[in-house]
């Protein structure tokens, strides 16, 4: 464990209402995991992620936020 946790902006996304913050977590892990099993790069990873997740409010004091982790499509499971 950390006291400070420290979290690139590219890979800060807002956690919707009502998931556990054990459950976002696991599921930010586990698309990261899988686009590596594909073969890209650290900067491949993020870019997919950015680039496939939904647009979505994310609300005041949030100027890092991109948008809402989209597994499905970052993976390419979806269009």
């Amino acid at each position: 464990h950390a006291e400070v946790n420290w979290v690139p902006t590219n890979l800060c996304v807002r956690v919707p209402e009502g998931v556990p913050a054990e459950h976002a977590a696991f599921a930010t892990v586990g698309a990261i995991a899988l686009l590596f099993s594909q073969g890209l790069s650290q900067e491949q990873v993020v870019e997919r992620i950015l680039s496939t997740a939904d647009a979505v409010a994310c609300g005041p004091n949030s100027e890092h936020c991109r948008g809402r982790l989209n597994v499905a499509r970052a993976v390419g499971a979806i269009d």
